[in-house]
C-alpha cells in the first residue's frame, strides 16, 4: 500500500508482538484474550460476526475514508456494541472529510454516545457508547 495509508512490511507481526507484550502484564497472562483478524472489513465483517455470535466490540477503528462503507459497517456492528464501547476514526468530526461523520449520524444517531478528541491529534476523534 502506498501513500498516507502505508504500513510497514511487518506490521501484523509488530502488532502481534505489541499485544503479546501487553498480555504479559495481565492477571491471567496464560489465557489469550484477543484475536487479530487481518481482512477487508467491508467484505468479511458480516460473515465473521455470524461465525462468532459471542462477539462484543470494545473498540472499532474506522478508516474507510468515505460515507457509504463506514455507514454500512456501523450498521453491521451496532448490535455488538455495549455501554463503554469505543468507535474511533481519523476523520470523524472533521470538516474537510464529512463522510464518516455523516455515516455515524445515519447509523447511530446522536443520542447514545459522547464525542471526544485526542489531545495530540487534531483529526482523531472517538465516540464512547453511553
Amino acid at each position: 500500500m502506498l501513500g498516507d495509508c502505508a504500513v510497514t512490511e511487518n506490521w501484523v507481526k509488530d502488532l502481534e508482538n505489541l499485544v503479546e507484550f501487553h498480555e504479559q502484564n495481565s492477571l491471567i497472562a496464560h489465557k489469550k484474550k484477543y484475536e487479530l483478524v487481518v481482512v477487508d472489513a467491508s467484505e468479511t465483517l458480516p460473515q465473521y460476526l455470524y461465525e462468532h455470535p459471542e462477539s462484543f466490540m470494545a473498540l472499532a477503528y474506522f478508516g474507510f475514508y468515505s460515507h457509504a462503507p463506514t455507514r454500512d459497517r456501523l450498521k453491521v456492528i451496532r448490535p455488538y456494541l455495549t455501554k463503554g464501547s469505543t468507535l474511533a476514526s481519523d476523520e470523524l468530526n472533521c470538516a474537510g472529510f464529512p463522510g464518516e461523520t455523516l455515516a455515524v449520524l445515519e447509523a447511530l444517531g446522536l443520542d447514545s454516545f459522547s464525542l471526544r478528541r485526542l489531545p495530540l491529534s487534531p483529526l482523531t476523534s472517538f465516540l464512547v457508547i453511553e
